[in-house]
C-alpha cells in the first residue's frame, strides 16, 4: 500500500522521504545542544572539555565530507544516505545502553559526524544536482535543506520538553527506535525505486584535477567566505542555548525553558522561510552581492547579541539569523556544483565542507575557552562578527572577478574555475 501511495519517480516524493531523512539527521546536533549543560554534571566534564568534544564531531563532519563526496561519485547518493541512516542506528543505540565518555566521544565524535555528512548537504545536493532540471535545483535542496529548520521547529522543543523529565539515555533510546522503524524504510525506499540518470563519460585528458581546482581562485575564496558561515553555525549548535540559558532579564516569559523553546522553533519557522526566499531570489539576483550581504547581516547581529542580553534580543536575533541560516549554505554548495564537472564536484563539495567543518572545530572549541577564561560569551562573539567581515570581503572578491555588465544569477554562473 505504501509503494502505491509513494510513486517515487515523481520528484515532490522523493523530496518528501529526503526531508524526513534531514529531519531526523538534525538529531544528532539536536540532542546534544538541548542536552550540553546536563552533560556536564552527567559526564563530570569542563565546559571547554564538553566543547572540545563538540569541535572534534566539527571536525570529523569535515574529514568524512570529502570521502562522502568520493562514495557519492563513486557508488552513487542513494546508497551513501543508507550508510549514514545505518551507522546513526548504531550510534544511538550505543549511547542509550551505555554511558561512559568513551562511548560519548565514539558515538558523538565519530560516528554521529559520518552518519550526519552521509544523510545532508553532500549527497542530497548530488542527488538535486542529477535529477532537477537547473532552473528548479535551488528550490529542491533549499526544501530538503529544510529538514533542520523543522527540526528546531518540531524537534527541539520535543528534546527540551523530555529533558525536563527523560534521561539523556532514554532519549537517544527513541532517537533508536525512530530511525530503526522509520528512517531506515524511507532509505530503503529510496534505493529501491529512485532511478539517477547515467553520468557522461569524460576522457582522461578532459577529466580535471583535483588539487588543481582546489588552489584555483573560486575555491579558495569561496572556502574563506564558506569558513564563515561555519563559524556561525557552530555558535548555533553549540554555545547558543548554553548562553540563552544564563538570561536573567525578561520581558516576554518567565523561564530560560520556554524562551529556548521559542527561540529554537523561531529559528526554524525562519530558516523555512528565508530558504524558499533565497531559492527565489538567486535566479534573479547577483549570487556573490546576495552571500556578502547574508554575511554582512550575520556580523550585525552577532554585534548586537553581544550588547543586549534579554528574551527579547534572542528572539530577535533567532528570527533573523534564521532568514539567513540556509541562505549561504545554498548559495555556496550551488556555486561548487555550478563550477565542476560530474566526475569530481562531490569530491570537490566534500573539501568545501572539509574546510566549512575546520572553522567549525575552532569556533566550537575557542567558545569554550573564551567562556571558561571570561566567563561570558562576549569576545568570543566579537570574534564572530570580524569572521563574518571576512567573508564578505571574500564573497566581494569572487564577484569582481566574475563581475560582467549584466547581474550574475544562477543559470549564468560559468564553468570556469
Amino acid at each position: 500500500m505504501l509503494k502505491s501511495v509513494l510513486d517515487l519517480n515523481n520528484k515532490s516524493s522523493i523530496v518528501i522521504l529526503g526531508l524526513m531523512i534531514t529531519l531526523m539527521a538534525s538529531s544528532i546536533k539536536g540532542l546534544y545542544q538541548v542536552y550540553f549543560v546536563d552533560l556536564l554534571d552527567i559526564y563530570q566534564m569542563s565546559r571547554a572539555q564538553l566543547s572540545l568534544l563538540g569541535a572534534i564531531f566539527g571536525l570529523f563532519v569535515g574529514i568524512f565530507s570529502p570521502i562522502t563526496g568520493y562514495i557519492c561519485d563513486k557508488y552513487g547518493p542513494l546508497k551513501t544516505i543508507l550508510s549514514g541512516i545505518v551507522v546513526a542506528i548504531v550510534l544511538f543505540g550505543l549511547i542509550s545502553i551505555n554511558q561512559s565518555q568513551y562511548i560519548l566521544f565514539l558515538s558523538l565524535g565519530f560516528l554521529a559526524a559520518y552518519a550526519i555528512t552521509a544523510m545532508t548537504f553532500i549527497p542530497f545536493a548530488i542527488l538535486v544536482d542529477s535529477i532537477f532540471k537547473d532552473e528548479n535545483k535551488g528550490m529542491a535542496f533549499a526544501i530538503l535543506s529544510n529538514g533542520t529548520a523543522i527540526g528546531f521547529i518540531v524537534l527541539s522543543p520535543l528534546w527540551v520538553y523530555f529533558s525536563t523529565f527523560l534521561s539523556w539515555q532514554y532519549s537517544n533510546f527513541i532517537v533508536f527506535l525512530l530511525f530503526l522503524i522509520v528512517i531506515l524504510p524511507c532509505g530503503l525506499l529510496l534505493n529501491k525505486k529512485v532511478i539517477i540518470p547515467a553520468k557522461k563519460k569524460e576522457s582522461l585528458q578532459s577529466k580535471p584535477k583535483v588539487l588543481k581546482e582546489l588552489t584555483s581562485f573560486n575555491f579558495l575564496f569561496l572556502t574563506l567566505s564558506f569558513g564563515g558561515c561555519g563559524m556561525a553555525m557552530a555558535f548555533i549548535d553549540v554555545h547558543l542555548l548554553p548562553l540563552i540559558k544564563e538570561n536573567k532579564t525578561f520581558f516576554l516569559f518567565d523561564s530560560n525553558t520556554t524562551l529556548i523553546a521559542t527561540a529554537l522553533s523561531t529559528l526554524g519557522i525562519a530558516e523555512i522561510i528565508g530558504s524558499i526566499f533565497i531559492a527565489i531570489i538567486i535566479r534573479y539576483a547577483n549570487l556573490y552581492l546576495t552571500l556578502a550581504a547574508l554575511y554582512l547581516v550575520r556580523c550585525l547581529l552577532f554585534i548586537y547579541i553581544s550588547i543586549f542580553n534579554n528574551d527579547l534580543s534572542f528572539l530577535t536575533f533567532a528570527f533573523i539569523f534564521g532568514l539567513t541560516y540556509m541562505g549561504t549554505v545554498i548559495i555556496s554548495s550551488l556555486l561548487c556544483l555550478k563550477w565542476y564537472g560530474a566526475q569530481i564536484k562531490g569530491q570537490i563539495f566534500g573539501y568545501l565542507f572539509l574546510f566549512h567543518q575546520i572553522f567549525v572545530f575552532i569556533s566550537v572549541w575557542s567558545g569554550g575557552i573564551i567562556y571558561d577564561f571570561n566567563n561570558n560569551y562576549t569576545l568570543y562573539l566579537l570574534m564572530l562578527s570580524l569572521i563574518s567581515l571576512t567573508s564578505i570581503f571574500a564573497s566581494l572578491f569572487l564577484f569582481f572577478k566574475h563581475s560582467t555588465n549584466k547581474p550574475l544569477i544562477l543559470k549564468e554562473i560559468s564553468n570556469d574555475s
